[in-house]
């Protein structure tokens, strides 16, 4: 990854989101996305992580 830390929404990420409770949505559109803006920027202040890898680890922690 080079450049802006972003996160990844993929179908992964989503359904993890929704499985944590953290987002319950479809993420498409302008105003879903600034959503899931919110709940990441959360996520990195509470970790300290990037938000590359917070979608990764979110990513993994379902089946």
């Amino acid at each position: 990854m080079v450049g802006k830390d972003s996160f990844n929404l993929t179908p992964y990420v989503l359904g993890a989101l929704q499985h944590w409770s953290l987002y319950d949505g479809t993420g498409k559109g302008k105003r879903e996305r600034a959503k899931v803006q919110e709940v990441f920027n959360v996520l990195r202040a509470e970790s300290g992580q990037p938000l590359c890898q917070i979608s990764t680890t979110l990513a993994q922690s379902i089946d």
